[in-house]
């Protein structure tokens, strides 16, 4: 019960509740992109959450997370952002997907 009443994450969740939007690993994205460093941290463990008790299927997070990275990355270094696009494309996501 106190974690329904002080943490950011079920805040989040309850928010997500009360304007009707779908539970979804892309809408939790869109959140994470919205949100600082801070709420990406807070959305990553609900979305862990949420994972583990199967009220979200299950995804390649690492994969989701380095993308999300390069997102906010390229946004902030948009003179490198074509060089780290390629750089994650072909040498991290391959290297991430051959890990799972």
């Amino acid at each position: 019960m106190n974690w329904l009443r002080t943490s950011h994450s079920a805040r989040l969740l309850a928010d997500l509740v009360a304007v009707g939007q779908p539970l979804t690993h892309e809408v939790l994205d869109i959140m994470a992109h919205a949100s600082g460093r801070g709420g990406t941290q807070t959305i990553d463990y609900l979305r862990t959450t949420l994972v583990t008790y199967k009220a979200l299927p299950e995804c390649d997070e690492l994969t989701a997370r380095i993308e999300r990275h390069l997102t906010r990355t390229a946004a902030r270094h948009p003179e490198h952002a074509l060089l780290l696009r390629a750089y994650v494309r072909w040498s991290l996501l391959p290297r991430a997907r051959r890990a799972d």
